[in-house]
C-alpha cells in the first residue's frame, strides 16, 4: 500500500467487447478484474466479476482465505436458505465452496478479495 501512494493516479476506459466473457450453460461470467481482463490494479489477489444466472443450481469453488463481495444486480438469489432481493449486499467467506440458487434469471456484482491481505485496510 506504502508504494501504491507513490504512484501517479490513472484512469482508463474499456469498452464491454474487451473484456473476457465465459459461459455454460447455466451461467455466464464477465471478467472484469482478472484473468484475460485488460483491467490492470496496483492491489494484489483482487478479482472482480459479474455473473448472469439462469434458473437453478450455480456451484462455486472457493478458499478459506477468501472474501466473496457480492452485490445482486437483478433479480434474486439464495445462499444458505436465505433469499437476497435485487439491491442486497452480502459477504461469504472462510468456505471452500458455496451454492447460489436462483428462482429465475439473475444476475451478481463480485469481488473476491484475500481475508488477510497483505497490505492495510479501513477495516
Amino acid at each position: 500500500m506504502e508504494n501504491s501512494l507513490k504512484n501517479n493516479p490513472s484512469y482508463d476506459d474499456y469498452s464491454f467487447s474487451q473484456f473476457k466473457e465465459n459461459k455454460n450453460k447455466t451461467y455466464s461470467t464477465l471478467i472484469i478484474k482478472g484473468e484475460g481482463s485488460p483491467m490492470q490494479m496496483e492491489t494484489e489477489g483482487v478479482s472482480i466479476n459479474i455473473h448472469n444466472f439462469k434458473k437453478g443450481s450455480h456451484f462455486f469453488k472457493s478458499s478459506k482465505d477468501k472474501v466473496h463481495s457480492i452485490f445482486v444486480l437483478d433479480g434474486e438469489i439464495e445462499i444458505e436458505n436465505k433469499k437476497n432481493l435485487k439491491g442486497t449486499f452480502l459477504t461469504i467467506s472462510q468456505t471452500n465452496s458455496f451454492e447460489i440458487f436462483c428462482n429465475k434469471k439473475s444476475s451478481i456484482f463480485e469481488v473476491i478479495s484475500p481475508l488477510y491481505p497483505s497490505y492495510r485496510t479501513y477495516a
